[in-house]
């Protein structure tokens, strides 16, 4: 009779239970009646159960032994890429094996593939839906193109097809897939293409913990559809971005084109791979509506810091220097709460914050040695530009400016400036001329006590100033068509009437300075200039005195010399 083991069990069928081989091709020629098995090798080792459903074999989970029949692997939780053949030891191609695994848990339903410490060589990935790529740490796993690929390291979504700019409703792409805590390497000197290091088109795409960097194209590089009908229902859109640490890429370091309305935090992004036009250590694409990026530091070579495309993003404590052209160029309008720009040395003469359009709101946010002036509204952006620009601690560079360009017709920036330390707010060879329109001026209004040596061109005016008109004076007459006039003339000059036609463009209040060092008079002259009294009124440098439209083209003296 058969000697009977633990649980009924005759010991024959224990033993069995108990068989072990080495590895996959020692399990391809097996055709005992074992049940179970132990696979001992290092990498793959494991238990694995008989199953008569299995009729496949993936190379990592499911195989079929000498008889043809079937067996699967037991686990919980992520399958492992070494199961699949993978050798992460920087030298081996792993393409195939990472793409068995992939295959795998995307027929299954998804998953999480752990590649393990090491390098993994590639020649670039396919990403899927609802499958997680997992590495034990940045520097710790890293992806790295092989040379020659010229392939995105990681791809989703038909990257090339899709991702193309355009709005649209599909295809939706990659789907709730992610790649977590690893290094993504595009051994760029060993490629000719521009190509990426994370090319991801889809929605409900998760990154964390990731370093991209040495890409000839952008390090990471995201976009949506951006189509208002991209919606699954039960499912949700939007990314979640954390940890990202992209440089030293020569395109841009990360490319941020959707999914709108998600969530980005602790972005890290430097040493940009050039600083022509257009390249960028972080970049907001026109689909990236109203995304959430908290907490962030972009610096070193790049044209631009940041560079803002979508309809009003939220930044809210990032740290912004050294770019060459501008710290922040909002291409379209932005708020941007608290942080830092500044320039670390003395490398570049770029702006603080481009602004290209309207309704922008930059609040709480401290500006150090900005060597070309805090904001560059030249590129003249559209009317309705109204604009709340809140700075405290600003310490340009010598020589520094507070705009550059015009401002644009019909707009309004606030400037609120809080312990300023500069000898000019205005540059003298800048200073603005007429802002915007006649009837409808542009204007600035500063406030919030600035802090002006004796050189600097405003000092009282500008707090409750509008932008300047720079007006000559001709034989005696000033002609004038805007509401306040800077007057910077290289000798003495007498003033003895006021020509224009002010009243008719609603100009009812004239406030004039003089900026140069030569006396300007206003003669008392009851038929035109009405003064407050007989003298005549006499403009040092940096003085100026208000007048108050009569009637017809006769100005009354209503405010003395400030």
């Amino acid at each position: 009779a058969a000697q009977v083991g633990w649980d009924g069990e005759t010991v024959g069928a224990q033993l069995d239970q108990a068989k072990k081989l080495a590895n996959y091709t020692a399990l391809g020629n097996y055709t005992g009646t074992a049940t179970r098995i132990e696979l001992t090798q290092s990498g793959i080792a494991g238990p694995i159960l008989r199953d008569p459903t299995v009729t496949v074999g993936d190379g990592g989970t499911t195989f079929l032994d000498g008889m043809g029949r079937g067996w699967r692997r037991i686990y919980d939780g992520a399958v492992y890429a070494k199961w699949f053949g993978a050798k992460v030891d920087g030298a081996s191609n792993d393409t195939s094996a990472v793409h068995a695994a992939i295959d795998s848990l995307a027929a299954s339903g998804g998953g999480f593939i752990d590649i393990g410490p090491g390098t993994m060589m590639v020649s670039g990935i396919t990403h899927k839906d609802k499958v997680y790529l997992l590495g034990s740490g940045k520097g710790v796993t890293t992806i790295k193109l092989i040379a020659g690929s010229n392939a995105h390291v990681i791809q989703g979504g038909d990257f090339d097809t899709n991702a193309d700019g355009v709005v649209k409703a599909t295809p939706l792409g990659c789907r709730s897939a992610g790649i977590y805590n690893l290094t993504i390497d595009g051994n760029k000197t060993a490629q000719t293409q521009a190509k990426h290091g994370l090319a991801l088109y889809g929605i409900d795409l998760s990154i964390f913990g990731v370093e991209a960097k040495n890409c000839k194209g952008w390090g990471v590089y995201t976009e949506s559809p951006g189509g208002t009908f991209s919606i699954v229902a039960g499912q949700n859109l939007q990314h979640s971005v954390t940890g990202i640490e992209a440089h030293h890429n020569d395109l841009g370091n990360f490319f941020y084109n959707g999914q709108s309305d998600s969530n980005l935090s602790d972005i890290m992004c430097y040493e940009c791979g050039g600083d022509t036009e257009g390249q960028a250590n972080l970049k907001i694409g026109s689909k990236g509506t109203g995304v959430r990026l908290v907490g962030g530091h972009c610096w070193g070579v790049s044209a631009y810091g940041v560079i803002n495309e979508a309809d009003c993003p939220e930044f809210s404590d990032f740290h912004v220097e050294s770019a060459t052209v501008a710290k922040v160029w909002a291409k379209d309008k932005i708020t941007w709460t608290g942080g830092h720009i500044y320039e670390a040395g003395t490398k570049t003469s770029a702006v603080g914050f481009k602004l290209d359009k309207d309704y922008n709101n930059i609040r709480g946010v401290r500006a150090t040695n900005i060597r070309g002036g805090l904001l560059d509204t030249s590129a003249g952006g559209v009317a309705g530009n109204n604009s709340v620009v809140e700075v405290y601690g600003y310490t340009a560079a010598a020589g520094s400016i507070l705009s550059v360009g015009t401002i644009p017709t019909n707009s309004d920036i606030e400037l609120r400036l809080f312990g300023l330390t500069v000898s000019s707010l205005f540059q003298r060879s800048q200073k603005l001329t007429t802002l915007g329109g006649i009837s409808s001026p542009g204007h600035i209004t500063a406030s919030g006590g600035l802090d002006m040596s004796s050189s600097g061109i405003d000092r009282a005016n500008y707090i409750a100033g509008q932008g300047w008109a720079a007006v000559a004076v001709v034989a005696g007459v000033l002609s004038v068509a805007t509401s306040f006039v800077v007057l910077n003339e290289a000798s003495p000059v007498n003033v003895t009437d006021i020509l224009s036609t002010a009243g008719q463009l609603g100009i009812l209040e004239l406030t004039i300075r003089n900026s140069g060092a030569s006396a300007v008079t206003f003669a008392h002259n009851t038929a035109k200039l009405r003064n407050n009294s007989a003298a005549n009124i006499v403009l040092s440098q940096h003085q100026s005195v208000k007048y108050t439209l009569v009637s017809g083209s006769i100005w009354q003296q209503t405010g003395g010399k400030v």
